[in-house]
């Protein structure tokens, strides 16, 4: 986890919770996970994507690239997981 944006985007592969926003980069890649709602909203460069607040099941997706399925949205589940336990906390909470 970085606690600065120019820590985040100096490395490869990390955490970022900032603004209620959770950020992550994988291999360089930045994907984001943010609540709106009673849902949970999973970005990559490739995939939008609308997940239950509560289960993560995948209630609507949209590819924002030319790239076509299969997607794997593992990832967003576990950033899922990741920011509810960070909620808990008194400095994440929202």
């Amino acid at each position: 986890f970085y606690l600065t944006p120019r820590g985040f985007a100096s490395e490869q592969n990390g955490y970022m919770l900032a603004d209620g926003v959770l950020k992550a980069r994988v291999d360089g890649k930045l994907e984001t996970l943010s609540r709106r709602g009673d849902s949970l909203i999973y970005e990559t460069k490739d995939v939008w994507a609308r997940l239950n607040l509560k289960t993560y099941a995948v209630e609507e997706i949209t590819f924002t690239s030319p790239a076509t399925g299969p997607v794997d949205l593992r990832h967003a589940a576990q950033m899922g997981v990741m920011a509810a336990a960070l909620s808990d906390f008194y400095m994440f909470g929202q």
